[in-house]
Parts: C-alpha cells; structure tokens; sequence
C-alpha cells in the first residue's frame, strides 16, 4: 500500500510538472503531501519554485532536511504545511514497504 501511495504521488507530480502531458490544474489547487523519498523531496523543490504548495510529515527527518534544503535554496516556506497525525497512526510495514497491519496509538492523559 505504501509503495503504491508513493508511485501514485510520484507519478502525479512527474505529469503535473511537465505541462505538455495534459491540461495541468494551477498549481496552487493541489497540495501534495507526505512527501518522504529523495526523488520527491527533489521534485518537491521544483514544484515549490514553479508556484506550488506541499505538505511534510513532522516526524520524519527526511522531512525536517528537506525543509533545511529548502530554506538555503532560498524557497518559499511559506507555502510548505508540516503536519502530524499526532502519532495515532502506526503502521507496520514489511522489508518490501508493503502494509503488514494498521495500528493506533492511545494517549493516556
């Protein structure tokens, strides 16, 4: 299931970023997100310099990098989200990145 999110997104934004594969939405109506793998976090960059928005995940250093990467590029930040499930969501993935189970975390107050 993961593997296939990140293909999903990774396809969408390659389209999404060449104008000559279809009638592109503006790019201020999408707002991808959880983007975590290098070729993402890359494409990312491209995305946010052509007018675009995107979403990080909080917990991730991938995340908290990019974002470093980002900021020295001289990108807007202005337009990135960063935002948290609050870590209800624990998933556990197998060696191959597919979804083995689908886990929640309770706080105890």
């Amino acid at each position: 299931m993961r593997k296939q999110a990140t293909a999903l997104l990774q396809f969408a934004l390659k389209n999404l970023l060449n104008p000559n594969t279809w009638d592109a939405p503006p790019r201020r109506a999408l707002h991808p997100r959880r983007c975590r793998s290098e070729e993402l976090i890359a494409e990312g960059a491209q995305w946010l310099a052509d007018g675009g928005s995107l979403d990080f995940t909080v917990r991730s250093i991938k995340s908290r990098k990019a974002l470093q990467q980002y900021h020295a590029a001289g990108l807007p930040l202005s337009r990135v989200t960063v935002s948290s499930d609050a870590f209800g969501s624990l998933p556990s993935y197998d060696s191959a990145g597919g979804l083995r189970r689908q886990g929640l975390q309770c706080m105890a107050w």
